[in-house]
């Protein structure tokens, strides 16, 4: 089951796929596949993620600074992307 997508969510990726993309085209393609896998985790094992202080669950990438917050509706939707570097806010 794909998990469900706010549309500000793909906005989100979008940016944050660019600003790899900018730095090396193959920066980019490890960021997307990141993506990719984290919403894979969170599509089969969605209470497998532990809760933010906000109550959503929240999905690390692997090697890359950001999250994803998410609920389950009968299946995930994903609310918001955020960035996790001390100082700097996430986009979502």
């Amino acid at each position: 089951m794909n998990p469900r997508f706010h549309l500000l969510v793909q906005r989100d990726i979008s940016q944050a796929l660019r600003y790899y993309d900018n730095i090396s085209h193959q920066l980019g393609n490890r960021f997307w596949q990141a993506f990719e896998d984290t919403c894979a985790r969170i599509a089969t094992h969605p209470r497998h993620f532990h809760f933010a202080p906000c109550g959503r669950r929240r999905a690390n990438f692997s090697r890359f600074p950001w999250h994803l917050l998410f609920i389950e509706e009968g299946m995930a939707f994903i609310l918001s992307l955020h960035v996790t570097i001390a100082g700097i806010h996430g986009l979502g």
